[in-house]
């Protein structure tokens, strides 16, 4: 198995009380309009494993999404559009912070019917295992946080 080139990361959007992975290429590209990630997105937390976590400042769509000209058609008729993130730094996280967070949104997650994060164990267990991990980077592990291709790609 060859490594990504990507990394994952812990969306989090209050507004929406959602939680999901993403991977550093969902920060490039999108398929909503510009209105929708104006609204969904701005403000929403970004959690890095390294315990790292930023706010989603501005989104802007740009113009279609690729590199050379093939690309661009099929982007055109796909409807995929490049992505400048700006993002607001907000420093390391606290990790009994980031535990509580983690317990609220993912047990949201959970009871929905369609989880971001679908958990191999009972979700029970899982908190158990979060509230106590011994950093932000063990609780990426608890969580089941997928592989970068596996994570949301796109805005």
């Amino acid at each position: 198995m060859t490594a990504s080139k990507y990394n994952t990361h812990l969306l989090v959007c209050e507004k929406e009380k959602s939680v999901c992975p993403v991977s550093d290429h969902a920060f490039l590209a999108t398929q909503s309009p510009q209105s929708l990630l104006e609204t969904k997105y701005i403000g929403c937390k970004v959690f890095s494993r390294n315990g790292e976590v930023r706010e989603i400042q501005s989104i802007k769509r740009l113009g279609v999404w690729g590199d050379g000209i093939g690309r661009k058609i099929v982007s055109a008729l796909t409807g995929a559009y490049s992505l400048r993130v700006e993002f607001l730094p907000c420093g390391s996280v606290e990790l009994e912070e980031f535990k509580l967070t983690i317990e609220e949104f993912l047990s949201l997650d959970n009871s929905s019917e369609d989880p971001h994060m679908p958990q191999l164990e009972p979700i029970g267990v899982v908190l158990e295992k979060v509230r106590g991990a011994p950093s932000v980077e063990r609780i990426f592990d608890c969580i089941n946080m997928p592989e970068a291709e596996d994570c949301l790609d796109v805005l």
